[in-house]
């Protein structure tokens, strides 16, 4: 099966997306962590950490969400943006 060019995402899936990687940026940051130190954190490549950061809607679900709780980014926020229990990140 040839996987799909490209793929239709509403505004407000992007605009999550980016929110989503500007929080995990903006954790790594405040922690002092470079990106080769979060990717390796994650089990991930520095270009995959970038990806996410930049919200990038083709990065894998579950690569994301390492991520945000390998960055330790505040639940609270994320809840709070996009209602996610803090059950997905347990």
């Amino acid at each position: 099966m040839v996987k799909p060019v490209s793929r239709p995402y509403s505004q407000y899936s992007l605009s999550a997306l980016e929110l989503l990687g500007q929080l995990v940026r903006e954790a790594r940051v405040g922690k002092a962590l470079t990106a080769a130190d979060l990717a390796a954190r994650a089990g991930i490549s520095r270009a995959l950490l970038a990806r996410i950061e930049r919200g990038d809607p083709g990065c894998s679900i579950g690569a994301v969400f390492e991520v945000a709780t390998r960055s330790e980014e505040h639940t609270s926020e994320l809840q709070s943006r996009f209602g996610i229990s803090y059950a997905v990140f347990c």
